[in-house]
């Protein structure tokens, strides 16, 4: 999962970067991983962590999809994980829960629409 930090801390990692300490010791100030650290303080760092997850999920998207068994595995592994993850930010995050309910909306006509073309 991915680390979420505050917009307090992500200047406290520049400002600290600026007066040359490691991203070990910024990250123990600031109470981050030393990755992390370093993806908010150093750009060019951010932009090739960007580039990699691109990169990689784009291969393992195309993986999943051209290996039914595996993504089958994938989703037995991983499907309780993301329910709850997916009901925890449901019930605490209230942007989330109205864009929910309009994708739900949304799918709703789209299905009926189609179900009456079909006919």
């Amino acid at each position: 999962m991915r680390a979420r930090i505050t917009e307090e801390q992500k200047t406290k990692i520049v400002q600290l970067r600026e007066t040359g300490l490691g991203y070990r010791e910024i990250g123990e100030a600031v109470g981050v991983n030393i990755w992390v650290a370093q993806y908010w303080g150093n750009p060019a760092a951010r932009e090739k962590a960007k580039e990699r997850f691109k990169k990689h999920s784009k291969q393992w998207r195309k993986r999943m999809m051209a290996d039914e068994e595996a993504h089958k595995k994938y989703l037995e592994k991983y499907r309780p994980y993301i329910r709850k993850y997916m009901r925890e930010r449901y019930q605490n995050d209230e942007k989330f829960r109205e864009n929910a309910k309009r994708r739900s909306r949304e799918y709703k006509l789209r299905k009926k629409r189609d179900d009456n073309n079909e006919q």
